[in-house]
């Protein structure tokens, strides 16, 4: 992929578009860990199409058990520290953005 060739705009990078209890199931699967359901509702729609950006040749070089792996290995290493900034709605309201 030549990056003369893309086209300026938004694109969507969201190749695996699973939901919260799939990528929860990867992520206990891989850290033998129990799931915790908290049944609040959120209507927030994760709803992506990333054809615009496969159309400009990109392709994916990770996956989310990729992503998985990775975080774990940064806890794990205590190369990634847990932090306020850590919970972006929550950091957000502190320093009132909106």
């Amino acid at each position: 992929m030549c990056e003369d060739k893309i086209k300026p705009g938004i694109y969507n990078a969201g190749f695996e578009n699973l939901k919260i209890i799939d990528i929860a199931k990867l992520v206990a699967k891989n850290i033998n860990s129990k799931i915790k359901i908290n049944k609040k509702f959120d209507l927030r729609s994760y709803r992506l199409s990333s054809k615009k950006l496969i159309k400009s040749g990109f392709k994916p070089k990770k996956t989310i058990n990729d992503a998985i792996t990775e975080i774990e290995d940064l806890l794990l290493n205590k190369k990634y520290k847990i932090s306020e900034q850590n919970y972006t709605v929550r950091w957000m309201k502190k320093r009132k953005i909106k």
